[in-house]
């Protein structure tokens, strides 16, 4: 017995550490996929720049997973993310209604607080909610240089706590939430045993948000802790249930509640033998997070090689076009010469040769007698024997030179016009060298690829990869 206790706990240590391992290499490849956006590695610019070349705009996903807590007041949300981080003077826990702004929880390499101006530059995914009237002192985010639990790999976003009655935000709280949820890549939804899933204001939001994004959303009975019996949990549950199941019966099949409390959070829980390992779900918790890195390095493969791919098709695209303007710009160069030729070399040409056949008694014999002048003499006895009046020869000579002279002035501009929509030596040379950047990020998105599957999948199996990594769609293999 106690040999196998040994293996037990042999083989638990090497499944933590090929988790770690895992998470480590999902971490890595997150920030390569960051740094892309950035700079790229044959580069001075990323594909941030190169989007930029190309009339458009590309921001980089973010490198971590974004989890927003949402709850009635005093449901624990502050109390979890403390856990999480190991730390219990990151956020303040009370039972008072004191969370009056959305606040995001990140990383950093110090404890700091950043205004809402320094938020949306830390993350511009969530610009847009600015516009909401209010919201721009109603954001905040805190940094935390904890590590615990992976923390350096995940975001949180801690929402006011959510009351009925007359309670008033300075903004549109479900409107925020609504907006926020999009850009997120978990929602936990908290409802304290209390309340049991009473409050109005909870329930519409949890409704809206399943409408869309129901797949993100996981529901939890926090604070457990404090009910005397397995009874009183079931009694909350079934409340819990009662109330959440008419809301979300659209669009969604299965739907469980999950209950959990926070260990060794000071209430004495030695006396409750019902309250076992086994109902607290908050390994769960943690468990749908780390499945979340897992799932936020296959999208950002994914958005690394759409964007990667949207840029290259603009950028021949308009390449391509450039290389039609440029035929184009030839073209009517051509007909500028042409005119040109015309007004100042075939007119004067033409205007000589009739004035000397005209006036030939005076011109002297040694030009009349010339071999060149004798070759083209014809063009101006022909005018001249044409039979028409001498002052029409002149309207005739007047006006071809006005006509030539508006034909060459209106294909000079053209011309000109058409030039100035050319790309130019420089941006070509830069779009040619964008391509072979991305050319360069391909190459590496397939091998960043390859290596997070096998890290999923036993070595012995085969991957099959030349098919799927020429594939936009990744594999969905999770933490």
């Amino acid at each position: 017995m106690p040999q196998q206790s040994k293996s037990s706990k042999r083989n638990n240590k090497k499944q933590n550490d090929r988790a770690s391992s895992r998470r480590e290499l999902s971490r890595e490849i997150l920030e390569e996929i960051r740094e892309h956006y950035y700079k790229a590695s044959d580069s001075k610019a990323g594909l941030e720049e190169f989007a930029k070349d190309v009339g458009t705009e590309k921001l980089h996903p973010r490198n971590r997973v974004t989890v927003m807590i949402l709850g009635n007041h005093s449901s624990g949300k502050s109390s979890f993310v403390n856990w999480y981080c190991d730390d219990q003077k990151l956020r303040r826990t009370a039972v008072a209604i004191e969370s009056k702004s959305f606040t995001l929880i990140t990383h950093g390499k110090e404890k700091d607080k950043l205004d809402s101006l320094a938020t949306i530059e830390a993350f511009p995914h969530i610009r847009d909610i600015l516009d909401i009237k209010g919201m721009k002192e109603g954001l905040e985010t805190v940094t935390s240089c904890s590590t615990s639990r992976h923390f350096e790999m995940v975001d949180f976003i801690d929402t006011p706590g959510l009351v009925d009655g007359n309670y008033s935000y300075s903004f549109d709280v479900n409107r925020v939430i609504l907006e926020l949820a999009e850009h997120v890549d978990l929602v936990l939804v908290f409802l304290d045993p209390q309340t049991g899933g009473l409050c109005n204001r909870t329930m519409t939001v949890v409704e809206e948000i399943n409408k869309k994004y129901y797949e993100k959303m996981h529901v939890y009975i926090t604070k457990i802790d404090i009910l005397e019996s397995a009874k009183d949990l079931m009694k909350v549950q079934g409340q819990v249930d009662q109330q959440l199941h008419p809301r979300l019966s659209k669009g969604t099949h299965g739907f469980e509640t999950h209950a959990m409390f926070i260990p060794k959070n000071g209430r004495d829980v030695e006396g409750k033998k019902w309250l076992t390992d086994d109902l607290n779900e908050i390994d769960r918790l943690c468990e749908d997070i780390y499945k979340c890195i897992g799932q936020k390095v296959q999208k950002n493969l994914k958005a690394l090689k759409k964007d990667c791919d949207d840029i290259s098709a603009l950028s021949k695209e308009m390449l391509k076009q450039d290389d039609l303007q440029t035929q184009k710009v030839r073209k009517l160069a051509l007909y500028k010469y042409l005119t040109f030729a015309c007004l100042w070399i075939i007119l004067p040409l033409l205007t000589s040769l009739f004035c000397i056949e005209y006036f030939k008694d005076y011109v002297p014999d040694a030009l009349l007698e010339n071999e060149a002048y004798g070759s083209i003499k014809f063009v101006g006895e022909f005018i001249v024997d044409s039979g028409l009046p001498t002052k029409h020869h002149l309207y005739i000579f007047v006006g071809t030179f006005v006509l030539l002279f508006g034909l060459s002035k209106f294909a000079a501009m053209r011309h000109r016009s058409q030039s100035q929509k050319l790309l130019g030596k420089d941006r070509r040379s830069k779009l040619s060298k964008n391509l072979k950047s991305m050319e360069t990020i391909n190459t590496r998105y397939v091998e960043m690829h390859r290596k997070f599957i096998k890290s999923r999948i036993h070595e012995d199996t085969p991957l099959g990869y030349a098919k799927a990594a020429d594939s936009s769609e990744s594999v969905n293999v999770d933490q």
